[in-house]
């Protein structure tokens, strides 16, 4: 089950935590029990004739991780990536990759009520990374699919 049929369950009023992270002025959240830990930058190895949105891999204590660059993953042709960035690793089931972004600013704590759907005019291609969006602090936060973000075995 993930995070969006978990929040919409009517009888589920335990806040569940989400992880709040800027990219490009934008800010988005992420499901804090996909996120293993939180590193500053270090230096990526590009590797040939992987998808645009995989800047390449960083060893963290023995284990090689692909590298997203979310600002790409989540529209393709933007290149971003600096060494003020910030790598999120997440794990998910038997997946685990880092992503980039500018900075974590928040981790909040929800309740299913909180989460506002996704206006009827938005497209597929945002629904397949964007389940829904969080107003907070007077902002508005979009919520991450993380399962979506991660790329399937083969393509990485």
């Amino acid at each position: 089950m993930d995070m969006t049929q978990a929040m919409r369950q009517p009888d589920r009023d335990a806040p569940e935590k989400v992880m709040v992270f800027a990219i490009d002025g934008r800010e988005y959240g992420i499901d804090i029990m996909s996120v293993r830990e939180i590193r500053s930058w270090v230096t990526i190895t590009p590797l040939p004739r992987t998808p645009d949105y995989i800047s390449g891999v960083i060893n963290i204590r023995g284990t090689v991780l692909p590298i997203i660059n979310l600002a790409a993953r989540l529209a393709p042709g933007v290149e971003h990536a600096t060494v003020r960035d910030v790598i999120v690793v997440l794990e998910i089931g038997d997946r685990i990759a880092g992503i980039l972004v500018d900075q974590v600013s928040d981790i909040v704590e929800i309740k299913a009520g909180d989460i506002q759907d996704l206006p009827s005019a938005t497209t597929d291609s945002v629904r397949e990374f964007v389940f829904g969006l969080l107003t907070h602090d007077g902002r508005v936060v979009c919520l991450l699919r993380s399962g979506e973000l991660l790329p399937e075995p083969a393509a990485a």
